[in-house]
């Protein structure tokens, strides 16, 4: 009776293949199973960890498949400690700067404002935030 008052039967789920970014793999690969990373792993880990005390980028770009995202996650295990603020997310090829900024916010614990912020607003936020990261 239930059933047919409110159509429950009708609510049948539907299953079907689902896209999986996969870059995501490489964020949850594990070391062990990784090879030929070593060498520019040490050489990106020695430039980050250089004494000097400046703000620093790192862009890895290449063609698909050869192990950005892996080799740009295991640097990032490697130095996170020594830095008073980390993020670490994967960026797509044609980014909306808006929500790549919002994520920015979210991961190093910045609450997003609920209200439509402009770039100059939300990069604000961020500038004021990065001086306070430890």
């Amino acid at each position: 009776m239930l059933g047919e008052s409110y159509k429950i039967d009708d609510c049948k789920p539907s299953f079907g293949p689902v896209a999986v970014d996969a870059r995501l793999r490489a964020v949850y690969q594990e070391a062990v199973n990784l090879v030929g990373m070593e060498g520019p792993r040490e050489e990106v880990i020695s430039w980050l960890m250089n004494t000097q005390k400046k703000v620093k980028v790192v862009s890895v770009v290449g063609f698909g498949g050869l192990g950005k995202t892996t080799l740009a996650k295991q640097v990032f295990d490697k130095v996170k400690g020594h830095f008073d603020c980390v993020a670490f997310f994967s960026v797509s090829q044609r980014p909306d700067l808006r929500v790549l900024l919002n994520r920015l916010q979210l991961k190093l614990g910045i609450n997003v404002s609920s209200h439509d912020c402009g770039f100059d607003d939300i990069i604000e936020e961020l500038r004021k935030y990065v001086p306070y990261c430890s």
